[in-house]
């Protein structure tokens, strides 16, 4: 059988992709996201609850309410390879590959197989593409399901059971990465338009897919809402939106008085000009267009070393020529097509617009239609360097988007691992893995909670049995008057500030202290153990 050129072509793109995503992979720890999924998914598969004690939930506590989805879709990769960074990223890694090829198939399904071959190489190479794949990241599986949804649908004409598929990807997608919860329903409106609109989709013959298709959106919904409602699946978003800001308010509320003090209007107009409404309208506009900036798309992402390591934009700066290219031609040549993916871009980022800052995790919905638009721009500019005017400045383009490839690989191979290594918890790992080697050489081993994620760390590194671990969160240990948990001589747990001297000479048998470097004023003979940044890492005081 022979295989054609194309195939050929996308297997050596993903092979590419997969040795982009994986080189040096486990130089970068776990950071509190990752070590909490990894250790519930871990203690589901041993035990069928989670760290807390639920029995297979869908929506996890330890993750300040986080969807299950993730969870459980990466239980057969910690089955095989434990509680690690392979268990817990590896499923994210393979969510990136899958996005390649879904990403041909679009190119493929809206345009041609080789603006489909331009899609899943800039999905490839793309530094979204890159930094979303290296994490433990729900948003990223959560992606490709959204996008494999999109796909199905945009794909079932004359192959309605694709509209099953549509709605199962859907319904997993907001049952993994709560954002899509506003996204998707907005999509969906979309697509029906793009398909021509509901009287062309209700056709007999494929009705009863319909009807099944829309029986597992509704379940799908319902049980997000309950979710929500019942078992706090929006926590962590209620924690971090802007309206829950305190300082934010507080400023806002300043800034009111201060207008309604010099405004010369009436005093009973002066509320209609100078409220909060105004205000935080203001701000969640800022927040949301922050995600067309050129310095969020361009060049220095959305600033977080978690979600952009490389701390360079989302898409090369050359990308600007072939986005503009390809916003330009699709507007003249495939206008619904146009309409499609540019919609799709506009919403996208809404969810995130209540952050405070641009989020690529949130915000990675738009990745998919930025690179397809994209894709058609490079191909143009490709079709067109074959005439002699434009191969210098085209081969000028793809010098440029090599140097920045190289300097993109630099920074997340060589630097960043470095730099950033705090933000991913190396000291809760370098104090969990010297807890480790140190507990037969002490009676007791104290790893302070000021070590940042120290007590997700711990359990994780050193692969504790879930049981045990279920039982110190539930009914932690008394030492020295004070609670911590407790595995077999390792006590993990917060001492007041300056009462850690006492604290470990009142303990009695030998002592290790491991603690957060500015624990050092308070301790005796304080040892200091550097970082991959050339920092004190963690305190550790010895007692013999």
């Amino acid at each position: 059988m022979k295989i054609s050129k194309t195939i050929i072509i996308l297997v050596l793109i993903l092979v590419v992709a997969a040795g982009l995503r994986v080189f040096k992979l486990t130089e970068v720890p776990l950071y509190g996201d990752e070590l909490t999924m990894v250790y519930d998914s871990y203690s589901i598969l041993k035990t069928g609850q989670d760290s807390v004690g639920d029995f297979m939930p869908l929506t996890f506590k330890m993750g300040a309410g986080r969807p299950g989805g993730y969870i459980y879709a990466q239980l057969p990769f910690v089955a095989l390879f434990g509680p690690t960074i392979w268990g817990e990223r590896i499923l994210s890694l393979l969510s990136g590959l899958g996005l390649i090829i879904l990403m041909f198939h679009f190119g493929k399904v809206l345009f041609n197989e080789k603006i489909g071959l331009i899609s899943a190489a800039l999905t490839a190479f793309s530094p979204w593409g890159i930094n979303l794949s290296r994490g433990g990241f729900e948003a990223n599986f959560a992606l490709l399901l959204a996008v494999l949804g999109t796909l199905c649908f945009i794909s079932s004409k004359g192959r309605p059971y694709l509209l099953v598929a549509a709605a199962l990807a859907w319904g997993l997608t907001i049952h993994t990465y709560p954002t899509y919860k506003l996204t998707i329903p907005l999509i969906i409106l979309l697509l029906i338009w793009y398909q021509g609109g509901l009287k062309k989709i209700l056709e007999k013959k494929v009705l009863p897919f319909i009807i099944l298709s829309g029986f597992i959106l509704i379940a799908a919904g319902i049980l997000a809402i309950l979710q929500t409602f019942t078992a706090g699946s929006e926590t962590r978003f209620a924690d971090i939106n802007i309206l829950s800001q305190e300082n934010l308010r507080e400023t806002l509320v300043q800034q009111i008085n201060y207008e309604r003090a010099i405004s010369t209007l009436p005093e009973i107009l002066k509320p209609l000009f100078s409220n909060r409404f105004f205000e935080y309208t203001f701000v969640i506009g800022e927040g949301y267009l922050k995600h067309f900036s050129l310095d969020f798309l361009f060049l220095h992402g959305d600033r977080n070393p978690r979600h952009n390591m490389s701390t360079m934009g989302e898409f090369y700066v050359i990308e600007i020529i072939s986005i503009i290219f390809g916003i330009y031609l699709l507007a003249k040549k495939e206008r619904k097509i146009f309409i499609l993916l540019i919609l799709w871009v506009l919403l996208a980022p809404l969810p995130a617009a209540l952050l405070i800052e641009s989020h690529a995790l949130r915000a990675s919905f738009m990745f998919p239609p930025l690179t397809l638009i994209s894709a058609f721009g490079l191909s143009y500019l490709w079709d067109v360097s074959k005439g002699k005017p434009y191969r210098f400045p085209t081969a000028v383009m793809f010098i440029v988007f090599f140097i920045q490839l190289v300097l993109l690989l630099e920074r997340l191979y060589f630097i960043a691992p470095n730099e950033f290594s705090r933000f991913w918890s190396y000291p809760a790992q370098l104090a969990s893995e010297r807890a480790i080697l140190e507990k037969n050489n002490f009676d007791f081993v104290i790893l302070s909670t000021r070590i940042d994620n120290i007590e997700f760390a711990y359990p994780v590194y050193a692969k504790l049995p879930p049981d045990v671990v279920l039982l110190q969160n539930k009914a932690k240990t008394l030492l020295g008057g004070l609670l911590f948990e407790k595995f077999d001589n390792v006590y993990i747990g917060s001492i007041p500030d300056g009462l850690e001297n006492d604290f470990i000479d009142h303990l009695p048998g030998t002592v290790i202290f491991m603690g957060y470097p500015d624990q050092s004023r308070n301790l005796a003979l304080p040892q200091m153990v550097g970082g991959r940044d050339k920092l004190p890492a963690i305190v550790v005081r010895q007692k013999l």
